[in-house]
């Protein structure tokens, strides 16, 4: 049987040298950054309202992300806008159709 995919918000007590192994095939060129400003990154990523980075995970594998921030709006009937960065799918786990079946 298929691992089951499963999609929840990041929480502080996950462990961001693990997603940033999953953000780098991204930006692979991109240096890693040094322990401490990772870990104030991930701080500061849980401090920001209306921002939440979703995970997604075949079993217990990390196999995607979404980051998004909600935005205060004064246009558009004052209607929130989202922003949506960082979609990541692991390069093993492309191209595989969703269900999986």
């Amino acid at each position: 049987m298929p691992a089951e995919l499963t999609v929840r918000p990041a929480t502080p007590d996950d462990d961001p040298d693990r997603i940033f192994d999953l953000l780098w095939q991204l930006a692979p060129s991109d240096d890693r950054p040094d322990p401490d400003a990772l870990a104030g990154a991930w701080r500061d990523l849980h401090a920001q309202p209306g921002r939440t980075l979703l995970l997604a995970f075949l079993g217990p594998r990390l196999v995607g992300t979404v980051d998004t921030l909600v935005v205060p709006n004064l246009t558009h009937g004052a209607r929130p806008f989202m922003l949506v960065e960082n979609v990541v799918v692991d390069e093993a786990a492309r191209r595989r159709g969703w269900p999986a079946r």
